[in-house]
């Protein structure tokens, strides 16, 4: 890529930003990130391992998933929730949300895969038992109107075939209440599966690549060969698949015409180079910017490049967006070496909810399959 087609194009996104009154414009950070360690629960001796995902906020509390969360001598025990920065406003303290009459207490998922877990399968599910193998890689976003109400997607996939293969994605209502309440009563985050297929393994997978809300939509990414596609639906109407509406950046139009898989002309943003194996997408407004953000982890496979930044430069959700560039590789643990486990790091996501006012970030990732680590990055002004 030229000097001069960079220059261009920067000069035609500041001049967008500044007409839609922009206040900032990403990806500058003002000196280092601020390294925090991995997440710890003082509750297990800050003793166990996972690795983690997306991040949101619901009812005041940052929820955290944690995959394969387990403690050590043991399995992965598949996926929790936590609540990050419970205590001390540290995010990496967390509260893990769990069953403690379960040995381990964070086994969130029955082995037959009928009860017990964040999700349960149904009678309608294309896969059951141990097939049953739930992704969760989304954040957990807010129900306007509902204070402890928050929903998200996850991906669901036939986890007896070699790599698991995708079956369709999943809508979920979360009740957040107090952690400690629900630990003192040996209960999850209560949950519901109220879509239990969302979108077909033909369709583009909307929701499993960024969820957001403005108050009055619910927006949905999706991510295929041709890069982003956005649908929304009315908040009221987010369990009618019917009521969905799909964003076409040609005509500038929602319809309900869904658009087709690995289509190109539908795409509403293409990654540059290297856009290989981008493994976690996280899509929210930011106060800071006065725009909507996306983040992604470009990968060669579970090794994260570095976090990518691209932000809408009309201030809207539909875009257009840019790239704005890369403000921040992972560090892979110290204790991994110790463990012998290896030094990839990989699934970079945002935590845009630990400070709402956009003015820094909190990133995750996970190292060697074992810790879900955090630092803090401070826009500049």
């Amino acid at each position: 890529m030229s000097s001069k087609f960079v220059s261009t194009s920067l000069i035609a996104a500041i001049c967008s930003g500044f007409a839609s009154g922009l206040a900032h414009l990403p990806p500058r950070v003002s000196g280092d990130p601020q390294q925090l360690g991995h997440t710890q629960d003082a509750a297990f001796s800050n003793s166990f391992y996972s690795d983690g995902g997306a991040g949101g906020k619901v009812n005041g509390y940052n929820l955290l998933t944690l995959s394969d969360a387990r403690i050590p001598g043991t399995g992965p025990m598949h996926t929790v929730y936590a609540y990050a920065g419970t205590r001390n406003n540290d995010p990496t303290q967390i509260t893990i949300i769990a069953d403690y009459t379960e040995n381990p207490p964070f086994y969130h998922f029955s082995p037959d895969g009928t009860n017990g877990g964040v999700i349960e399968v149904d009678s309608s599910d294309s896969v059951k038992g141990d097939c049953f193998g739930p992704g969760p890689n989304t954040a957990m976003v807010r129900i306007p109107g509902n204070q402890t109400g928050g929903v998200t997607i996850w991906s669901v996939f036939d986890a007896c075939q070699n790599p698991p293969v995708l079956q369709y994605n999943t809508f979920i209502e979360f009740n957040v209440l107090d952690p400690d309440t629900l630990n003192s009563q040996n209960k999850n985050i209560p949950a519901q599966r109220t879509v239990l297929r969302l979108f077909n393994a033909n369709e583009p997978q909307y929701g499993t690549d960024g969820l957001a809300t403005d108050g009055t939509w619910y927006y949905l990414m999706a991510l295929d060969n041709t890069g982003y596609k956005l649908a929304r639906v009315a908040i009221n109407d987010r369990t009618n698949r019917g009521q969905y509406y799909f964003y076409y950046p040609s005509t500038k139009q929602w319809t309900k015409q869904i658009h087709t898989l690995n289509d190109n002309s539908t795409t509403l943003y293409a990654p540059p180079p290297p856009n290989t194996g981008i493994f976690g997408s996280d899509f929210y407004y930011s106060p800071y910017f006065q725009t909507w953000l996306l983040t992604y982890s470009p990968a060669d496979p579970y090794s994260a490049k570095y976090l990518a930044v691209a932000y809408s430069t009309s201030g809207n959700p539909e875009g257009p967006y840019t790239f704005a560039g890369t403000p921040f590789k992972p560090a892979t643990d110290p204790e991994c070496q110790t463990l012998g486990n290896g030094g990839n790091s990989y699934l970079v996501h945002s935590q845009p909810g630990f400070d709402e006012s956009g003015a820094t970030l909190l990133v995750s990732w996970i190292s060697c399959n074992t810790f879900t680590n955090m630092a803090r990055l401070t826009w500049a002004s």
